[in-house]
């Protein structure tokens, strides 16, 4: 869970044409940190991207953080 904590800053800052595949990898890792593998797809698409386009990634490590 750290590891997600830690590199979703990242994200905002990696290569646009990097940046769907850093999500993949990020939103995986949180769906394995949380046994939850059926939501992975949710945790790519909604958490980490909806973070990004809205530019929230405070929120988004905030309701990381909320689950260690």
């Amino acid at each position: 869970m750290q590891d997600v904590i830690y590199l979703l800053p990242t994200v905002a800052e990696a290569h646009p044409k990097k940046r769907a595949a850093l999500v993949g990898i990020l939103g995986a890792a949180l769906a394995r940190a949380l046994d939850d593998q059926h939501s992975r797809a949710w945790y790519c698409k909604y958490c980490v991207g909806t973070a990004l386009s809205r530019g929230d990634l405070g929120a988004l490590v905030a309701w990381v953080k909320g689950f260690r």
